[in-house]
């Protein structure tokens, strides 16, 4: 009896899929992964569901969970596959966990998409998902469908309103409505065929008018709202640009990029690293910036246990009178022969005044900012204190990365007297919230300051980079990203991307960006 039950348990978890349901996964799998980088070929996101569509059952949840788990496996395993430069296990979970998260979306699609509200509903679903995944410690706001599109630059000013999950829902709306018009008419035009006499063949073509004709509304409706965010997006960018030009004060900003692969990072000491950066900030000085940025982690020891780095850094700044953010580590030690770490960004000024005498370099009148949103089982591990987890922990730690202590809130540095930006450290670049924080709280830019060498030369370096786009089209902020070994450059207020230094080359950029001095304006998009 056990047996039987275990062997009808096992069969009901095959896929019994047919070669048609296979191709199916294996054409949209790979539009998917198509529309994103390395490859880039954005308009197949908004055709990508349409094989997988045809292959759907209204009676058949088992199949349909199985045909979005494969279809996700290839596009997840297609788009962060650079992963495995970082962990594989972690890979390895993450895409079958996304996969999942497909399966589900997919049974439902199933029985909901021929519905008279069901592409709506479909679409909201899946918007609601890529929404949550972006909340909460083990936050992963990666690969959602709306970030195929971020070259489109006047259609992604409607994220101000409602986000990426917002243009994800137009994506789903789309293919949905799509799929089902071409398969409604495809029906008609069979069933027409039809001997008028055959009752049989007007009563399905009666059927089919009053069961599938709500997807011919759903993908004009969209298209018509498409043209409109195109338009409208379009008026936006152009009225943006000119009061920029001619409400905007300049400010002069130098990004420096080291170029330190990892395995260098960790062995290079730190007087030479700090050495390769002061050189090309003095470099950076030709063309006047007032605030120079550095990458994530450019000392990679505990800051204030090193006064002598603190010192160079202190007179660099002040020898130029010059602002200089800095990535870096802060130890903290514990009466047990503990440390904790932070992932921390100071900011370097003229004005300041830092004792040099003591071990411990007195840090207090630096402004800085620890990383609040830490990657997990990357840089903070759940229960790590306790076996196993501890043992995970331990591992990490021989792999050459770190364990940080979370930071507690939002710095919002301020330069040359109301000058005010904000930093997001690494992944904090993918998360919306953050940064809608900061120009809440009056943030005239964003900072998005990394190092990204954990990628090596794979797709990782310009999904992460993409990033930054949707922050500022989201927030009408500039956006600033310096990247140890790329990809270092700036976003305008538009989203559009501009000054970029290549990929795995040292070097520097300075741009000049336009602020606006309106109090109000400062506080939303």
């Amino acid at each position: 009896m056990n047996r039987s039950l275990c062997r009808k348990s096992i069969s009901r978890l095959k896929p019994n899929l047919d070669r048609n349901d296979w191709l199916s996964c294996l054409v949209s799998g790979a539009l998917l992964a198509c529309a994103f980088p390395p490859w880039e070929i954005s308009c197949f996101i908004w055709i990508a569901f349409i094989p997988l569509c045809f292959r759907l059952s209204e009676h058949d949840a088992h199949t349909n969970a199985w045909l979005g788990f494969c279809a996700g496996l290839l596009y997840y395993g297609g788009t962060l596959y650079w992963l495995f430069h970082v962990t594989l296990p972690g890979m390895i979970i993450l895409v079958i966990f996304h996969s999942l998260i497909f399966a589900f979306l997919f049974a439902m699609a199933g029985k909901f998409r021929r519905k008279r509200y069901g592409i709506p509903f479909l679409a909201l679903a899946w918007a609601l998902v890529e929404f949550l995944r972006g909340l909460g410690p083990f936050s992963f706001a990666w690969g959602f469908l709306g970030h195929a599109l971020y070259s489109w630059i006047p259609l992604l000013q409607m994220t101000r309103w409602f986000g990426v999950p917002g243009l994800s829902f137009l994506v789903v709306m789309g293919n949905l409505s799509l799929a089902e018009s071409i398969h409604f008419f495809y029906q008609r035009w069979r069933v027409s065929t039809v001997k008028s006499e055959n009752t049989a063949g007007r009563k399905f073509v009666d059927g089919l008018s009053a069961h599938g004709n709500f997807a011919p509304a759903y993908l004009i409706l969209t298209c018509c709202v498409l043209l409109f965010l195109q338009g409208y997006g379009i008026r936006i960018v152009r009225n943006t640009e000119i009061l920029k030009k001619e409400n905007g004060i300049p400010f002069r900003i130098a990004l420096i990029q080291g170029n330190f692969a990892q395995e260098e990072k960790e062995s290079l000491p730190p007087e030479d690293a700090l050495a390769v950066m002061l050189h090309l900030s003095h470099q950076s000085l030709a063309e006047k910036p007032r605030l120079i940025i550095w990458p994530e982690s450019s000392v990679t020891v505990p800051i204030n246990y090193w006064p002598s780095l603190v010192k160079e850094i202190h007179d660099f700044a002040v020898d130029n009178s010059v602002h200089v953010l800095v990535g870096s580590v802060y130890g903290e030690y514990q009466a047990d022969d503990a440390w904790n770490f932070y992932n921390r960004a100071y900011l370097f000024s003229p004005d300041q005044t830092i004792d040099f005498s003591v071990r411990e370099a007195d840090l207090a009148a630096l402004p800085f900012y620890d990383k609040m949103h830490l990657v997990p089982y990357g840089e903070w591990i759940p229960l790590g204190r306790y076996r196993p987890f501890s043992f995970i922990e331990t591992l990490i730690k021989e792999a050459g990365a770190g364990i940080f202590e979370r930071g507690r809130e939002q710095t919002i540095f301020t330069v040359d007297g109301d000058i005010r930006f904000a930093v997001a450290i690494c992944f904090e670049s993918t998360l919306a919230g953050p940064a809608a924080e900061a120009r809440r709280q009056g943030a005239d830019f964003i900072v998005n300051i990394t190092n990204d060498a954990w990628f090596k030369r794979s797709a990782g370096l310009k999904q992460h980079f993409v990033q930054c786009v949707f922050r500022a089209a989201e927030n009408q902020r500039f956006v600033l990203r310096a990247a140890n070994t790329g990809i270092t450059g700036v976003v305008n207020a538009n989203g559009g991307m501009a000054k970029l230094i290549p990929a795995h080359a040292p070097g520097f950029c300075v741009v000049e960006i336009p602020l606006c001095r309106n109090p109000v304006a400062r506080s939303r998009p």
